[in-house]
């Protein structure tokens, strides 16, 4: 698979996230970028339910 990402690491991942995630990518013998739009989907779930009002802001 190739693809292209574009992450904002100031805006919803950090540099420790990053190699957490890549870390978990080489255990489960993923593609990163198959973890990445995981985690990508999973942050635009939180922020929907935030603007929706079902979760607390998440600490800036």
């Amino acid at each position: 698979m190739n693809a292209t990402i574009e992450v904002n690491l100031s805006d919803s991942l950090n540099a420790e996230e990053l190699c957490e995630l890549t870390a978990e990518a080489e255990e489960q013998d993923k593609p990163i970028a198959r973890v990445l739009y995981e985690a990508a989907k999973e942050v635009a779930r939180r922020r929907r339910e935030q603007r929706e009002g079902k979760e607390p802001a998440l600490a800036a």
